[in-house]
């Protein structure tokens, strides 16, 4: 028979406290930032209706503080 000693619920839950604290950390640490922008297209057929139209209109303004030109 096969003796093996069974984890106690106490080690599992520090286990996984670890391993989730290791998971923040390296999501944090290797993951980079991303920008959301509008959709080239949308696939909205069949939601207006027959005889029905969908117009989108997007747009976006931004600019740099900093002075670009080259001194």
């Amino acid at each position: 028979m096969n003796a093996r000693v069974r984890p106690t619920a106490r080690f599992i839950m520090k286990l996984l406290n670890v391993i989730f604290f290791v998971l923040v950390i390296v999501s944090h640490v290797f993951f980079t930032t991303s920008y959301a922008a509008h959709p080239l297209i949308t696939d909205d057929t069949g939601t207006q209706g027959k005889g029905k139209f969908l117009f989108e209109l997007n747009g976006q303004v931004s600019y740099d503080k900093m002075d670009s030109r080259d001194d």
